[in-house]
């Protein structure tokens, strides 16, 4: 059921306390618009979750088909490259926050063992 046909459902439900709604209004409200930010069209994965700072810069990381993890952050623009693996084996692991002033947290697992957690700003 679409959003518009919801809405409507709830208008025709009596309104005890509350003020009518106005549905022509509200529909122009939920008009959204979406930025492209990066897509696996190309060589690249999309693994992970992306994360989204409050100036609408996003983080997230990319895996190249050869086994290469990057991390970017991107507002829409061109990519800025946060990090890359160089080592075989080497990979970045879970979520990767970014703050209000563009820094981005990582974990990196290395394939010859241990973990560490890094920040890096844009």
């Amino acid at each position: 059921m679409s959003i518009v046909n919801v809405l409507r459902e709830m208008l025709r439900r009596p309104a005890v306390g509350r003020r009518p709604l106005r549905l022509e209004s509200l529909e122009e409200r939920c008009m959204l618009s979406y930025t492209l930010i990066a897509d696996d069209a190309g060589a690249f994965a999309l693994p992970g979750r992306p994360a989204l700072n409050e100036d609408g810069t996003v983080a997230f990381r990319a895996r190249h088909g050869a086994g290469v993890d990057f991390i970017f952050t991107s507002a829409g623009g061109p990519l800025t490259l946060i990090a890359v693996t160089k080592n075989a084996g080497d990979a970045f692991a879970g979520d990767h926050p970014i703050n209000s002033q563009g820094a981005v947290a990582f974990r990196t697992t290395f394939g010859a063992g241990g973990q560490a957690i890094f920040t890096s700003r844009a």
